[in-house]
């Protein structure tokens, strides 16, 4: 068992290692860079000269575009024939990394939620709006890709010609995305008060768990998705969607 575990742990090391070789590019040649990841895109006021050092933030659909970011923190969408995997200078891999670094830090205290509800059985609709407080802002590991959030709420829901409220509580531990430092997913484990003499809490334990994810556009407004399982007097599914905002 613990063998298993130490091979585990290694292949974990050895990719994380691998994704962040694989992060440092060179531009082949001057190329503009662009809003999107298509030449219907505008194209930005800095333009990508030979030989820069960029990171690799993402990757488009079809992964004939990448997602740059230059040593200066400018960033934006280039082809993939432009860049290559080269042997970069200490500098230039110490510049990036730092850049990297300052914008994917953790600045939020606050996340909001607010978005629909659906659940399976019973058959249900409704509204929830969740804010959440990062208790590690930081990071848990001091790297700044992760975060612990603690939230409580209000939801209120109709099923069966029946509308009830809820005060859910949850707790939710979140990881940024490799490539695309704008995505966060995560478990998620909580519980809530609901205001339905069919949940009553003698019946069951009244749990929930699942996978948080997130997506930001820019710094403050993004969406959420929530899948969920839900033990209550019966266990049933429940997704929600919506929108976050960073404060």
């Amino acid at each position: 068992m613990n063998g298993r575990i130490l091979i585990l742990l290694c292949v974990v090391l050895s990719s994380s290692a691998w994704a962040q070789r694989t992060s440092l590019l060179r531009a082949l040649d001057n190329s503009l860079i662009r809003t999107g990841p298509s030449e219907s895109f505008p194209a930005l006021t800095e333009p990508m000269r030979a030989n820069d050092a960029v990171f690799l933030l993402g990757v488009s659909p079809g992964r004939r575009w990448y997602r740059i970011m230059k040593r200066n923190g400018f960033e934006g969408w280039v082809p993939r024939n432009r860049v290559h995997m080269a042997q970069l200078s200490e500098e230039e891999i110490d510049d990036l990394r730092a850049m990297r670094h300052l914008k994917t830090k953790i600045t939020s205290r606050w996340i909001l939620t607010a978005g629909a509800t659906y659940g399976s059985t019973p058959l249900s609709v409704g509204a929830v709006a969740m804010p959440f407080l990062n208790l590690a802002r930081n990071g848990v590991f001091g790297r700044k890709t992760e975060q612990i959030e603690l939230g409580v709420g209000f939801g209120y829901h109709f099923y069966s010609k029946k509308y009830f409220y809820e005060v859910p509580f949850a707790l939710q531990w979140i990881f940024r995305s490799a490539f695309w430092y704008h995505f966060m997913i995560g478990p998620r484990i909580g519980f809530s008060v609901v205001d339905d003499p069919n949940f009553r809490f003698d019946h069951s334990i009244p749990f929930e768990g699942g996978l948080h994810a997130r997506y930001f556009f820019d710094d403050d407004w993004g969406v959420y998705f929530d899948a969920l399982v839900v033990a209550r007097s019966v266990i049933y599914y429940m997704g929600g969607a919506g929108l976050a905002v960073r404060f």
